[in-house]
Protein backbone atom coordinates (compact mmCIF):
# COMPACT_ATOMS: atom_id res chain seq x y z
CA UNK A 1 0.00 0.00 0.00
CA UNK A 2 1.20 3.46 -0.79
CA UNK A 3 2.26 6.16 1.80
CA UNK A 4 -0.80 8.28 1.86
CA UNK A 5 0.17 10.41 4.87
CA UNK A 6 2.70 13.42 4.98
CA UNK A 7 3.99 14.95 8.30
CA UNK A 8 2.21 18.84 8.27
CA UNK A 9 2.19 20.43 11.83
CA UNK A 10 0.00 22.89 12.61
CA UNK A 11 1.05 25.21 15.43
CA UNK A 12 -1.38 27.46 17.52
CA UNK A 13 -0.74 29.83 20.29
CA UNK A 14 -3.20 31.43 22.28
CA UNK A 15 -2.44 34.98 23.59
CA UNK A 16 -4.42 37.80 25.82
CA UNK A 17 -3.84 40.93 23.97
CA UNK A 18 -3.15 44.06 26.59
CA UNK A 19 -4.07 46.65 24.16
CA UNK A 20 -7.45 45.35 23.52
CA UNK A 21 -10.52 44.87 25.32
CA UNK A 22 -10.46 42.59 28.04
CA UNK A 23 -12.20 39.77 25.96
CA UNK A 24 -10.22 39.96 23.33
CA UNK A 25 -7.98 37.43 22.35
CA UNK A 26 -4.95 37.29 19.84
CA UNK A 27 -4.42 33.56 17.98
CA UNK A 28 -1.24 32.26 16.01
CA UNK A 29 -1.72 30.02 13.57
CA UNK A 30 1.32 28.21 12.14
CA UNK A 31 1.07 25.62 9.53
CA UNK A 32 4.19 24.18 8.61
CA UNK A 33 3.80 22.38 5.16
CA UNK A 34 7.24 21.87 4.12
CA UNK A 35 6.43 17.94 3.88
CA UNK A 36 3.17 18.18 2.36
CA UNK A 37 4.17 17.47 -1.34
CA UNK A 38 1.68 19.98 -2.20
CA UNK A 39 3.12 21.99 -5.35
CA UNK A 40 2.23 25.71 -4.98
CA UNK A 41 -1.34 25.75 -3.44
CA UNK A 42 -3.35 28.60 -4.47
CA UNK A 43 -4.50 29.32 -0.92
CA UNK A 44 -3.95 27.75 2.33
CA UNK A 45 -6.11 28.98 5.43
CA UNK A 46 -8.65 28.13 7.65
CA UNK A 47 -12.51 28.69 7.93
CA UNK A 48 -14.19 28.50 11.11
CA UNK A 49 -17.59 29.24 13.41
CA UNK A 50 -16.47 32.88 15.38
CA UNK A 51 -15.90 35.89 13.41
CA UNK A 52 -13.76 37.02 11.77
CA UNK A 53 -13.83 32.91 11.00
CA UNK A 54 -16.31 32.05 8.66
CA UNK A 55 -17.94 28.66 7.65
CA UNK A 56 -18.63 30.11 4.16
CA UNK A 57 -15.23 31.95 3.37
CA UNK A 58 -11.45 30.54 3.88
CA UNK A 59 -9.12 33.43 5.90
CA UNK A 60 -6.15 33.54 4.47
CA UNK A 61 -2.60 32.56 6.14
CA UNK A 62 0.07 33.40 4.28
CA UNK A 63 3.68 32.47 3.19
CA UNK A 64 6.09 35.61 3.22
CA UNK A 65 9.39 34.16 2.99
CA UNK A 66 8.18 30.89 1.07
CA UNK A 67 9.74 28.78 3.02
CA UNK A 68 6.37 26.72 3.19
CA UNK A 69 5.34 27.84 6.50
CA UNK A 70 2.38 29.81 6.54
CA UNK A 71 1.13 32.29 9.46
CA UNK A 72 -1.76 34.62 10.41
CA UNK A 73 -2.77 36.56 13.67
CA UNK A 74 -6.29 36.44 14.47
CA UNK A 75 -8.30 38.51 17.22
CA UNK A 76 -11.51 37.06 18.33
CA UNK A 77 -13.79 38.94 20.65
CA UNK A 78 -15.87 37.98 23.36
CA UNK A 79 -15.60 34.22 22.59
CA UNK A 80 -14.69 31.12 24.67
CA UNK A 81 -14.11 28.21 22.23
CA UNK A 82 -13.20 28.51 18.09
CA UNK A 83 -13.92 25.68 15.63
CA UNK A 84 -12.20 25.77 12.72
CA UNK A 85 -10.84 23.32 9.94
CA UNK A 86 -7.41 23.72 8.24
CA UNK A 87 -8.59 24.40 4.41
CA UNK A 88 -6.28 23.78 1.18
CA UNK A 89 -7.52 25.49 -2.27
CA UNK A 90 -11.02 24.00 -2.09
CA UNK A 91 -10.05 21.10 -0.02
CA UNK A 92 -10.92 20.59 3.50
CA UNK A 93 -9.24 18.58 5.70
CA UNK A 94 -10.69 15.79 6.97
CA UNK A 95 -12.10 14.68 10.63
CA UNK A 96 -14.07 16.28 13.12
CA UNK A 97 -13.72 20.48 13.41
CA UNK A 98 -10.63 21.66 15.70
CA UNK A 99 -11.15 23.44 18.07
CA UNK A 100 -9.39 25.95 20.34
CA UNK A 101 -10.60 27.35 24.38
CA UNK A 102 -9.54 30.91 23.99
CA UNK A 103 -9.87 32.07 27.63
CA UNK A 104 -7.66 29.56 29.03
CA UNK A 105 -3.90 30.02 29.74
CA UNK A 106 -1.62 30.62 26.88
CA UNK A 107 -1.15 27.31 25.58
CA UNK A 108 0.55 25.77 22.30
CA UNK A 109 -1.12 22.44 20.25
CA UNK A 110 1.11 20.66 17.48
CA UNK A 111 -1.13 18.44 15.99
CA UNK A 112 -0.36 16.18 12.36
CA UNK A 113 -2.79 17.02 9.48
CA UNK A 114 -3.67 14.69 6.72
CA UNK A 115 -1.79 15.13 3.53
CA UNK A 116 -4.90 15.91 1.19
CA UNK A 117 -2.55 15.75 -1.92
CA UNK A 118 -3.04 12.14 -1.23
CA UNK A 119 -6.91 11.78 -2.03
CA UNK A 120 -6.78 14.54 -4.79
CA UNK A 121 -4.23 12.79 -6.66
CA UNK A 122 -6.87 9.96 -6.80
CA UNK A 123 -8.98 12.40 -8.61
CA UNK A 124 -6.54 12.54 -12.07
CA UNK A 125 -8.05 11.33 -15.00
CA UNK A 126 -6.62 10.08 -18.39
CA UNK A 127 -8.12 11.99 -20.85
CA UNK A 128 -6.59 11.63 -24.79
CA UNK A 129 -3.85 10.03 -23.12
CA UNK A 130 -3.25 12.76 -21.21
CA UNK A 131 -3.39 12.56 -17.27
CA UNK A 132 -5.33 15.42 -16.14
CA UNK A 133 -6.72 16.66 -12.35
CA UNK A 134 -10.37 16.90 -12.00
CA UNK A 135 -10.41 20.71 -12.38
CA UNK A 136 -9.67 20.61 -15.89
CA UNK A 137 -11.48 17.11 -16.38
CA UNK A 138 -15.19 18.66 -15.22
CA UNK A 139 -14.61 21.05 -18.41
CA UNK A 140 -14.08 17.79 -20.84
CA UNK A 141 -16.26 15.73 -22.37
CA UNK A 142 -19.79 15.73 -23.25
CA UNK A 143 -20.96 15.19 -19.75
CA UNK A 144 -19.24 18.57 -17.61
CA UNK A 145 -20.11 19.29 -13.98
CA UNK A 146 -19.81 23.25 -13.10
CA UNK A 147 -19.38 21.77 -9.31
CA UNK A 148 -19.11 18.97 -7.22
CA UNK A 149 -19.04 18.01 -3.45
CA UNK A 150 -17.50 14.57 -2.20
CA UNK A 151 -17.69 13.22 1.25
CA UNK A 152 -16.19 9.75 1.94
CA UNK A 153 -16.33 8.08 5.26
CA UNK A 154 -14.61 5.55 6.37
CA UNK A 155 -15.56 2.59 9.74
CA UNK A 156 -18.06 5.14 10.75
CA UNK A 157 -16.22 8.43 11.11
CA UNK A 158 -15.91 11.14 8.46
CA UNK A 159 -12.97 10.47 5.88
CA UNK A 160 -12.82 13.15 3.56
CA UNK A 161 -14.45 15.77 2.22
CA UNK A 162 -13.14 17.65 -1.17
CA UNK A 163 -14.95 20.17 -3.38
CA UNK A 164 -14.32 21.09 -6.61
CA UNK A 165 -15.94 24.01 -9.11
CA UNK A 166 -18.66 26.44 -8.60
CA UNK A 167 -21.80 26.33 -7.03
CA UNK A 168 -22.84 29.91 -8.88
CA UNK A 169 -20.70 30.17 -12.03
CA UNK A 170 -22.25 33.81 -13.23
CA UNK A 171 -21.27 35.37 -9.72
CA UNK A 172 -17.90 33.30 -9.24
CA UNK A 173 -19.14 31.59 -6.01
CA UNK A 174 -16.75 28.36 -5.06
CA UNK A 175 -18.25 25.31 -4.21
CA UNK A 176 -17.55 24.27 -0.38
CA UNK A 177 -18.41 21.95 1.95
CA UNK A 178 -21.31 23.85 3.64
CA UNK A 179 -23.23 24.13 0.38
CA UNK A 180 -26.52 22.65 -0.13
CA UNK A 181 -27.98 20.81 -3.15
CA UNK A 182 -31.93 20.48 -3.93
CA UNK A 183 -31.29 16.22 -3.87
CA UNK A 184 -34.09 15.16 -6.02
CA UNK A 185 -34.65 11.24 -6.06
CA UNK A 186 -32.14 10.67 -3.40
CA UNK A 187 -34.57 12.05 -0.38
CA UNK A 188 -36.66 9.10 -0.97
CA UNK A 189 -34.40 6.61 1.66
CA UNK A 190 -34.41 9.63 4.08
CA UNK A 191 -38.79 9.50 3.95
CA UNK A 192 -38.46 5.98 4.49
CA UNK A 193 -36.08 6.42 7.17
CA UNK A 194 -38.36 8.50 9.21
CA UNK A 195 -41.17 6.52 9.01
CA UNK A 196 -38.62 3.70 10.41
CA UNK A 197 -37.85 5.93 13.15
CA UNK A 198 -41.95 6.58 13.80
CA UNK A 199 -42.17 2.91 13.89
CA UNK A 200 -39.33 2.63 16.23
CA UNK A 201 -40.97 5.09 18.91
CA UNK A 202 -44.48 3.27 18.20
CA UNK A 203 -46.02 6.32 16.28
CA UNK A 204 -46.46 4.31 13.85
CA UNK A 205 -47.15 0.38 13.25
CA UNK A 206 -46.02 -0.69 9.88
CA UNK A 207 -48.16 -3.55 9.87
CA UNK A 208 -51.20 -1.65 10.19
CA UNK A 209 -53.43 -0.37 7.30
CA UNK A 210 -51.96 2.95 6.11
CA UNK A 211 -55.07 4.38 6.16
CA UNK A 212 -55.36 4.01 10.33
CA UNK A 213 -53.28 7.18 10.26
CA UNK A 214 -54.23 9.28 7.14
CA UNK A 215 -56.44 11.83 7.34
CA UNK A 216 -56.42 14.65 4.55
CA UNK A 217 -56.26 11.86 1.92
CA UNK A 218 -56.61 8.08 1.75
CA UNK A 219 -55.33 5.02 -0.10
CA UNK A 220 -57.42 3.69 -2.76
CA UNK A 221 -58.92 0.73 -2.47
CA UNK A 222 -57.76 -2.61 -4.72
CA UNK A 223 -59.89 -4.32 -6.49
CA UNK A 224 -62.42 -6.02 -5.12
CA UNK A 225 -61.92 -4.52 -1.49
CA UNK A 226 -64.23 -2.93 0.52
CA UNK A 227 -62.08 -1.35 3.26
CA UNK A 228 -58.07 -0.88 2.11
CA UNK A 229 -56.21 -3.12 3.71
CA UNK A 230 -52.78 -1.64 2.85
CA UNK A 231 -50.32 -1.65 5.37
CA UNK A 232 -47.38 0.71 5.91
CA UNK A 233 -45.22 -1.95 4.73
CA UNK A 234 -46.36 -2.74 1.72
CA UNK A 235 -46.41 0.74 0.86
CA UNK A 236 -41.98 0.81 1.14
CA UNK A 237 -41.80 -2.57 0.18
CA UNK A 238 -43.73 -2.08 -3.27
CA UNK A 239 -46.01 -4.78 -2.70
CA UNK A 240 -48.37 -2.10 -4.07
CA UNK A 241 -47.46 -0.18 -7.52
CA UNK A 242 -49.18 2.61 -9.02
CA UNK A 243 -49.07 3.94 -12.22
CA UNK A 244 -46.40 6.68 -13.20
CA UNK A 245 -43.06 7.93 -14.17
CA UNK A 246 -40.49 7.35 -11.87
CA UNK A 247 -40.29 11.37 -11.39
CA UNK A 248 -41.79 14.68 -11.15
CA UNK A 249 -41.42 17.30 -13.56
CA UNK A 250 -40.64 19.83 -11.09
CA UNK A 251 -42.50 23.27 -11.59
CA UNK A 252 -40.34 26.51 -12.61
CA UNK A 253 -40.19 29.60 -10.52
CA UNK A 254 -44.00 32.10 -10.89
CA UNK A 255 -45.95 28.81 -11.46
CA UNK A 256 -48.53 28.06 -9.42
CA UNK A 257 -47.88 24.98 -7.05
CA UNK A 258 -49.99 22.23 -5.95
CA UNK A 259 -50.36 20.77 -2.11
CA UNK A 260 -49.64 17.47 -1.97
CA UNK A 261 -53.44 16.18 -2.05
CA UNK A 262 -53.95 18.11 -5.52
CA UNK A 263 -50.87 15.88 -6.51
CA UNK A 264 -52.18 12.74 -5.75
CA UNK A 265 -55.56 13.27 -6.73
CA UNK A 266 -54.49 14.55 -10.07
CA UNK A 267 -56.26 17.76 -9.39
CA UNK A 268 -55.30 21.33 -11.22
CA UNK A 269 -52.24 23.23 -11.01
CA UNK A 270 -50.77 19.57 -10.57
CA UNK A 271 -48.87 18.75 -13.67
CA UNK A 272 -49.02 15.02 -12.41
CA UNK A 273 -51.88 12.56 -13.23
CA UNK A 274 -53.85 10.77 -10.48
CA UNK A 275 -52.55 7.97 -8.37
CA UNK A 276 -53.72 4.38 -9.66
CA UNK A 277 -52.97 1.13 -8.62
CA UNK A 278 -51.48 -1.05 -11.15
CA UNK A 279 -50.23 -4.63 -11.57
CA UNK A 280 -46.92 -4.00 -13.11
CA UNK A 281 -44.14 -3.59 -10.73
CA UNK A 282 -42.13 -0.79 -11.24
CA UNK A 283 -41.12 2.38 -9.06
CA UNK A 284 -42.50 5.37 -8.59
CA UNK A 285 -42.22 8.86 -7.46
CA UNK A 286 -46.02 8.51 -5.49
CA UNK A 287 -44.08 6.30 -2.84
CA UNK A 288 -42.42 8.87 -0.74
CA UNK A 289 -45.13 11.31 -1.14
CA UNK A 290 -47.80 9.32 0.54
CA UNK A 291 -45.38 8.23 3.06
CA UNK A 292 -44.84 12.16 3.33
CA UNK A 293 -48.44 12.49 4.11
CA UNK A 294 -48.54 9.77 6.55
CA UNK A 295 -45.63 11.48 8.74
CA UNK A 296 -47.73 14.64 8.12
CA UNK A 297 -50.91 13.09 9.35
CA UNK A 298 -49.62 11.40 11.90
CA UNK A 299 -47.56 14.18 13.88
CA UNK A 300 -50.03 16.93 12.54
CA UNK A 301 -47.06 18.97 11.46
CA UNK A 302 -45.53 20.19 8.16
CA UNK A 303 -42.84 17.68 6.56
CA UNK A 304 -39.73 19.70 7.98
CA UNK A 305 -40.69 19.49 11.01
CA UNK A 306 -41.48 16.29 11.29
CA UNK A 307 -38.29 15.32 9.60
CA UNK A 308 -36.31 17.78 12.09
CA UNK A 309 -38.09 15.91 14.81
CA UNK A 310 -37.17 12.31 13.63
CA UNK A 311 -34.35 12.74 11.45
CA UNK A 312 -32.39 16.03 10.75
CA UNK A 313 -31.93 17.10 14.45
CA UNK A 314 -31.29 13.60 16.28
CA UNK A 315 -27.87 13.11 13.51
CA UNK A 316 -26.77 16.97 13.69
CA UNK A 317 -27.94 17.84 10.44
CA UNK A 318 -27.39 21.52 10.83
CA UNK A 319 -27.37 22.03 7.00
CA UNK A 320 -30.46 20.62 6.23
CA UNK A 321 -34.01 21.23 5.94
CA UNK A 322 -37.27 20.42 3.34
CA UNK A 323 -37.85 23.04 1.14
CA UNK A 324 -40.23 23.65 -1.86
CA UNK A 325 -39.06 27.39 -2.41
CA UNK A 326 -36.04 28.78 -0.61
CA UNK A 327 -35.95 31.73 1.64
CA UNK A 328 -33.35 34.34 0.85
CA UNK A 329 -31.42 33.08 4.23
CA UNK A 330 -31.39 29.51 2.47
CA UNK A 331 -30.29 30.81 -0.72
CA UNK A 332 -26.83 32.18 1.14
CA UNK A 333 -24.49 28.90 0.20
CA UNK A 334 -26.85 26.83 -2.32
CA UNK A 335 -25.57 25.37 -5.86
CA UNK A 336 -27.73 26.94 -8.69
CA UNK A 337 -28.73 23.95 -11.04
CA UNK A 338 -27.47 23.41 -14.49
CA UNK A 339 -28.35 21.86 -17.70
CA UNK A 340 -26.79 20.08 -19.96
CA UNK A 341 -26.05 23.11 -22.04
CA UNK A 342 -24.07 24.44 -19.24
CA UNK A 343 -27.26 27.17 -18.75
CA UNK A 344 -28.65 28.16 -15.33
CA UNK A 345 -31.66 26.21 -14.81
CA UNK A 346 -34.69 29.25 -14.81
CA UNK A 347 -34.93 30.77 -11.39
CA UNK A 348 -31.74 28.66 -10.44
CA UNK A 349 -33.41 25.48 -9.36
CA UNK A 350 -37.26 23.88 -9.98
CA UNK A 351 -39.77 23.69 -7.28
CA UNK A 352 -40.91 20.36 -5.73
CA UNK A 353 -44.03 20.61 -3.59
CA UNK A 354 -43.27 16.76 -3.66
CA UNK A 355 -41.41 17.73 -0.99
CA UNK A 356 -41.20 13.87 0.01
CA UNK A 357 -39.55 13.04 -3.08
CA UNK A 358 -37.57 16.28 -4.30
CA UNK A 359 -37.71 18.75 -0.90
CA UNK A 360 -34.32 17.77 0.53
CA UNK A 361 -31.32 20.50 0.47
CA UNK A 362 -28.59 19.33 2.07
CA UNK A 363 -24.72 18.70 1.82
CA UNK A 364 -23.06 15.71 0.92
CA UNK A 365 -21.50 15.46 4.50
CA UNK A 366 -25.18 15.49 6.08
CA UNK A 367 -26.63 13.04 4.01
CA UNK A 368 -23.91 10.96 4.77
CA UNK A 369 -24.68 10.75 8.60
CA UNK A 370 -28.03 9.10 7.88
CA UNK A 371 -26.16 6.49 5.82
CA UNK A 372 -23.62 6.20 8.79
CA UNK A 373 -26.79 6.14 11.20
CA UNK A 374 -28.30 3.24 9.55
CA UNK A 375 -24.59 1.13 8.94
CA UNK A 376 -23.83 1.53 12.36
CA UNK A 377 -27.02 0.07 13.66
CA UNK A 378 -26.21 -3.19 11.20
CA UNK A 379 -23.56 -3.68 12.37
CA UNK A 380 -24.79 -3.51 16.09
CA UNK A 381 -21.89 -0.53 16.71
CA UNK A 382 -24.75 2.10 17.31
CA UNK A 383 -28.11 1.60 17.67
CA UNK A 384 -29.57 4.48 19.82
CA UNK A 385 -32.27 5.78 16.80
CA UNK A 386 -32.84 2.56 15.08
CA UNK A 387 -32.52 -0.61 16.16
CA UNK A 388 -30.35 -3.66 14.48
CA UNK A 389 -33.06 -5.36 13.06
CA UNK A 390 -34.77 -2.64 11.91
CA UNK A 391 -31.77 -1.21 10.32
CA UNK A 392 -30.82 -4.63 8.41
CA UNK A 393 -34.33 -4.43 6.98
CA UNK A 394 -33.60 -1.11 5.50
CA UNK A 395 -30.51 -2.38 3.94
CA UNK A 396 -30.82 -6.08 3.29
CA UNK A 397 -33.20 -7.87 0.80
CA UNK A 398 -35.67 -9.72 2.87
CA UNK A 399 -37.70 -12.92 1.83
CA UNK A 400 -36.77 -12.06 -1.58
CA UNK A 401 -37.89 -8.48 -1.04
CA UNK A 402 -36.14 -5.07 -1.36
CA UNK A 403 -34.75 -3.58 1.06
CA UNK A 404 -37.05 -0.95 2.87
CA UNK A 405 -34.89 2.09 2.21
CA UNK A 406 -31.89 1.59 0.33
CA UNK A 407 -31.36 -0.87 -2.91
CA UNK A 408 -28.03 -3.43 -2.89
CA UNK A 409 -26.66 -4.18 -6.04
CA UNK A 410 -25.78 -7.50 -6.88
CA UNK A 411 -21.76 -6.60 -4.99
CA UNK A 412 -23.59 -6.07 -1.86
CA UNK A 413 -23.37 -2.57 -2.01
CA UNK A 414 -26.38 -0.12 -1.13
CA UNK A 415 -27.00 2.38 -3.76
CA UNK A 416 -29.45 5.18 -4.63
CA UNK A 417 -29.25 8.36 -7.16
CA UNK A 418 -31.30 11.30 -8.35
CA UNK A 419 -31.07 13.76 -10.99
CA UNK A 420 -33.54 17.00 -10.22
CA UNK A 421 -33.33 19.29 -13.37
CA UNK A 422 -30.00 20.74 -12.75
CA UNK A 423 -28.20 18.60 -10.39
CA UNK A 424 -26.86 15.04 -10.13
CA UNK A 425 -26.18 13.41 -6.59
CA UNK A 426 -25.17 9.98 -5.93
CA UNK A 427 -24.49 7.12 -2.67
CA UNK A 428 -22.72 4.06 -2.32
CA UNK A 429 -21.80 2.17 0.90
CA UNK A 430 -21.18 -0.78 2.04
CA UNK A 431 -22.30 -2.36 5.77
CA UNK A 432 -19.42 -4.88 5.43
CA UNK A 433 -16.92 -2.79 4.65
CA UNK A 434 -17.79 0.27 6.27
CA UNK A 435 -17.23 2.68 3.36
CA UNK A 436 -19.99 5.34 2.66
CA UNK A 437 -19.30 7.93 -0.70
CA UNK A 438 -21.67 10.77 -1.68
CA UNK A 439 -21.05 12.88 -4.19
CA UNK A 440 -23.27 15.96 -5.16
CA UNK A 441 -22.98 18.15 -8.86
CA UNK A 442 -24.60 21.19 -9.65
CA UNK A 443 -24.75 19.66 -13.44
CA UNK A 444 -27.71 17.72 -15.43
CA UNK A 445 -27.27 14.31 -17.36
CA UNK A 446 -23.77 13.30 -16.53
CA UNK A 447 -24.50 10.21 -15.25
CA UNK A 448 -21.21 9.05 -16.57
CA UNK A 449 -19.17 11.25 -15.00
CA UNK A 450 -21.30 11.10 -11.63
CA UNK A 451 -20.60 7.07 -12.53
CA UNK A 452 -16.48 7.50 -12.73
CA UNK A 453 -16.25 9.86 -9.19
CA UNK A 454 -18.26 7.21 -7.05
CA UNK A 455 -15.77 4.48 -8.43
CA UNK A 456 -12.84 6.54 -7.85
CA UNK A 457 -14.48 7.13 -4.47
CA UNK A 458 -15.12 3.70 -3.55
CA UNK A 459 -11.31 2.81 -4.48
CA UNK A 460 -9.79 5.67 -2.12
CA UNK A 461 -12.17 4.47 0.65
CA UNK A 462 -10.91 0.67 0.12
CA UNK A 463 -7.42 0.87 -0.85
CA UNK A 464 -6.98 3.14 3.11
CA UNK A 465 -7.81 0.07 4.93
Amino acid sequence: MKKLFAAIFLLISVSFISSVAAASVKVSFKIDMKDAKIKDPKSVGISGDVEPLSWKKLYLLTDPDNDGIYTGDIIFNDANKVEFKFRHDDIWERGDNRSVILKEKTSEIVTEIWNVQAFVGFFNYTFEGKIIPMQERMRLGEQPANGISLCVMRDGKLDTLANWGERDAEKKLPMDAKTIFQTGGIGQPIIAFAVLRAAELKDVDLDKPINNYLKKWKFPLKKGENESKTTIRDIIIGNVSFGSKSKPDGYETGKALPNIVQILNGESPSQESKLKIVETPNFSFYVPLILQVLLEDAYNLPLNDVMQKLVLAPLSMKESFYATELSEAQKTNFAVGYNKNGKAVKGDYLRYPEQGFGGLWTTAADYAKVVNCLVKAARGEENSLISQALAKAALEPTNGQRPMVFPRNDNGQNYFGGAPQGYRTQVEFSVEENWIAVAFMNSWENWRFMLQVQAKAQEFATRRK
